[in-house]
């Protein structure tokens, strides 16, 4: 048996009749208020009616004491208190430990939620009607929780908070939905119909991860909504689907008057078939450069021969980014670019681009392009690029990090890994 008495010794509380009176006093807290109202589809988000508030009356003298304890203002007491509860998670603590999910103490909050999930169903509708606080940190941990029970009850609550006005809320309720797998993915269809733009954009990106085909026709559609972060959302779930159905579509979002949805449509577009190729090269010359990346991006990828060309001129772009998503883009199509693509890189802005992209070209260990890497470290490189160097796994490598480091006066040596480190080696991975 817990050692309950050993626990409540610990109190700061003067009385008995304190725990008591604080435990009465938690139980008629929980079970105050109305409920919430789950989303239905097009309906914007609103939280009433929600399942009604059941109050236990069967308490023993220990569980009294203990729901009180975890009113203490003291946060050791609170501490005690989760402690003891955790190794008998009754479901007559719920309303007590789904209050205290608000507790200061992150010690106290990270029990609660482990407790809560382990009480499961007992818990799913103190759970729901918590949400109905607005408080920003009950939300995130009870979406946390529910998605963790699992009950498809919860689906249609956690969908109203899609649209809260606190984005770490939208994102814990979508990260939340996604955990539901298979079963969200109807609910999530039939959200897309809702009146709030933030419900759709949102139910558009749980339909990505759920990887369920009935997903892809109404996230097609979806590509036609007024709405900007709705369209977006679709498209970069899209692209985590390989399915030709997706091809099309995206490529008539690379006319989208939004940078932000082209560039998506880009780079959803990786997982596309040569019908894409075309149209991708044509985004190289669009007017933003996020899309001209994603898009250099997305050609290394789909390694359509007639890209080279195209992307060995991207090279050349203005922005930074666009210019290594191009290079990295090349390697992709392995040793018989790697003549011009040292050409290409064989000035000082290519050289420079080389100090920092260098990791990527260890990655993929082409062939032929050791020689450029080399004349960058040489030129513009310092001693963490030497030391990447001299513990690639390759002795040219190597060679050329012990050069480098006799020329400017250092003493590099190789270093084992500590515990959880890795390293990037040449044509290899940590």
């Amino acid at each position: 048996m817990v050692d309950l008495i050993g626990s409540i010794r610990k109190l700061r509380l003067k009385t008995w009749k304190q725990f008591l009176l604080l435990s009465v006093l938690f139980l008629i807290l929980a079970g105050c208020g109305g409920g919430i109202q789950p989303v239905t589809s097009g309906s914007s988000a609103g939280l009433n009616n929600a399942p009604p508030a059941t109050i236990s009356v069967t308490l023993t003298a220990e569980q009294a004491q203990l729901i009180a304890l975890l009113a203490s203002p003291d946060n050791k007491n609170r501490e005690s208190a989760v402690d003891v509860i955790s190794r008998n998670p009754d479901p007559v603590y719920v309303d007590a430990l789904v209050a205290a999910l608000n507790d200061t103490d992150d010690i106290v909050v990270g029990y609660d939620i482990d407790i809560l999930t382990r009480i499961g169903e007992p818990a799913v509708d103190p759970l729901i009607r918590s949400l109905e606080i607005q408080n920003p940190k009950v939300m995130r941990s009870a979406t946390q929780i529910l998605a963790a029970i699992g009950d498809p009850r919860a689906i249609p609550y956690i969908f109203a908070l899609v649209s809260n006005s606190d984005s770490d809320v939208q994102n814990s309720a979508i990260f939340a939905l996604q955990l539901f797998g298979n079963q969200v993915v109807e609910p999530a269809i039939d959200q897309l119909k809702n009146d709030s733009a933030a419900i759709r954009a949102g139910s558009a990106a749980v339909l990505g991860t759920s990887r369920d085909n009935r997903s892809i026709d109404p996230l097609i559609e979806v590509l036609k909504d007024e709405d900007v972060n709705v369209r977006r959302a679709a498209a970069i779930s899209l692209g985590l689907y390989t399915d030709p159905r997706i091809v099309e579509p995206l490529i008539a979002l690379l006319n989208d008057p939004s940078a932000q949805v082209r560039a998506a449509a880009a780079s959803s577009l990786q997982t596309a078939d040569a019908r894409a190729a075309e149209p991708l090269m044509q985004a190289l010359q669009d007017p933003d450069a996020e899309v001209r990346a994603m898009a250099a991006q997305s050609l290394g990828h789909l390694a359509d021969p007639r890209a080279i060309d195209p992307l060995l001129e991207a090279i050349k772009d203005e922005n930074e980014t666009v210019m290594t998503q191009a290079v990295n883009a090349l390697l992709w199509y392995g040793e018989p670019i790697a003549e011009r693509l040292n050409a290409a890189l064989d000035d000082e802005r290519g050289l420079k681009l080389l100090t920092i992209d260098y990791p990527f070209f260890f990655s993929k260990g082409v062939a032929g392009t050791k020689e450029i890497i080399i004349k960058a470290l040489n030129d513009y490189g310092d001693v963490n690029m030497a030391e990447a160097f001299l513990n690639s796994g390759n002795q040219e490598l190597a060679d050329a990090a012990d050069h480098w480091a006799g020329m400017n006066g250092y003493h590099i040596e190789s270093k084992p890994l500590k515990p959880g480190e890795s390293r990037q080696t040449w044509n290899g991975t940590p």
